[in-house]
């Protein structure tokens, strides 16, 4: 008679331990034509069952502990083994990088000045390829971290990040994008925003000009691009206060959305 244990409770101890799949490597990844060896715990000593769905093919070991599989293709692999009514199954990739990437130093649709330097960031760190348009790269491609300057010309720029392995380079993973604003020599966009008190230490208002223009987002952030406060609206705002004692005296930027086009205006902090 077969025991029946509980899930969670002495079958799951049962199975990690005397009866499951072995932690596999697919190095620089699984590629089509590779093959791959996957090998099982199997303690109890039973006849094992390899079942496999997605891009791949058992070539050689099915019924035994250790499986050959060969990538047929680009996607998503679960390999799946069963003995004595017990189960266990990996999920892994094959082809390119598939993993979503995030990048730092600016929201997305945040809108910036001509000319404008500034850094970005991601967590990964190797086998990285930056896309920029609107702008050049001064430094630090296929790193972590990137110096990008924008263009003195055109209205937009596309930040798009991308990895590879030894199967290819992926589809984009993770990208950034926004207006490129005509600013003023001190870096402010110059029209239909105002701020003011400017220098200030707490509440500043901020106004829109325009008949049809209204505010429907504000971001404030600091010189690096870090944001330190956003805010949505929803209706017709025209004039909003923001309290900004708890920002560190130091020099911002606050953009403004009216729906169409990001508007930046620098604030002192006192």
């Amino acid at each position: 008679m077969r025991a029946v244990f509980t899930q969670g409770g002495p079958r799951e101890s049962f199975i990690n331990n005397y009866f499951k799949i072995n932690t596999f490597n697919t190095g620089n990844g699984f590629c089509i034509g590779n093959v791959l060896n996957i090998t099982a715990t199997n303690l109890i000593c039973v006849p094992v069952n390899w079942v496999v769905n997605g891009p791949a093919s058992i070539v050689g070991g099915q019924g035994t502990n250790t499986v050959s599989l060969q990538a047929t293709g680009n996607g998503i692999i679960t390999i799946t083994v069963n003995a004595g009514g017990y189960t266990d199954s990996k999920t892994f990739t094959a082809g390119p990088p598939t993993d979503p990437l995030t990048i730092y130093g600016i929201p997305n649709n945040l809108g910036m000045c001509r000319n404008q330097v500034f850094n970005v960031t991601t967590d990964a760190g190797v086998y990285l390829t930056w896309q920029v348009l609107g702008g050049q790269i001064l430094n630090g491609q296929n790193t972590s971290e990137i110096i990008v300057k924008l263009d003195n010309t055109g209205r937009g720029y596309y930040i798009g990040l991308f990895k590879s392995n030894d199967c290819g380079i992926s589809n984009v993973l993770a990208f950034k994008q926004g207006a490129i604003l005509d600013c003023d020599s001190d870096g402010e966009t110059t029209t239909r925003v105002s701020v003011s008190p400017n220098p200030a230490s707490g509440q500043i208002q901020i106004d829109i000009d325009g008949a049809k223009k209204f505010i429907k987002e504000i971001i404030i952030t600091d010189k690096s691009g870090n944001v330190q406060k956003r805010f949505a609206y929803s209706n017709n705002i025209k004039t909003v206060s923001i309290n900004i004692a708890d920002l560190r005296t130091d020099v911002y930027v606050i953009q403004v959305y009216d729906g169409k086009n990001w508007l930046s205006k620098k604030i002192v902090k006192q």
